[in-house]
């Protein structure tokens, strides 16, 4: 079991994983402004949800901003491309500020 970390500069790109590798997805985020990451599409039956956090950088101030982490699992071999939002989810769709997604290929 492997553990693969994606970034903003992995947008669009094919990442090859293997069944029960751990992925993990940061995406930088300031709550402050109102804006959240929000995983808006996913094939849960090759890549699963495992958790969300909110990561809060060492020796930070009040109001500046972290990172998302999006944990997911491999779970069965296909390809699924996992697609976020960054928007203010009480306005819905038309609130979005950026787009992330990144095209996964789970094999053996």
């Amino acid at each position: 079991m492997s553990l693969v970390k994606l970034h903003s500069a992995d947008k669009d790109t094919l990442i090859e994983v293997k069944v029960h590798d751990e992925i993990r997805v940061y995406l930088p985020e300031n709550p402050t402004t109102g804006f959240e990451w929000i995983l808006e599409n996913n094939d849960t039956d090759i890549l699963s949800l495992q958790k969300v956090e909110y990561e809060i950088p060492k020796n930070s101030f009040v109001g500046s901003g972290g990172q998302k982490v999006f944990y997911f699992q491999g779970e069965n071999k296909g390809m699924v491309q996992p697609q976020f939002k960054l928007c203010r989810p009480w306005l819905g769709g038309e609130s979005a500020e950026d787009y992330y997604s990144v095209i996964i290929k789970v094999g053996n």
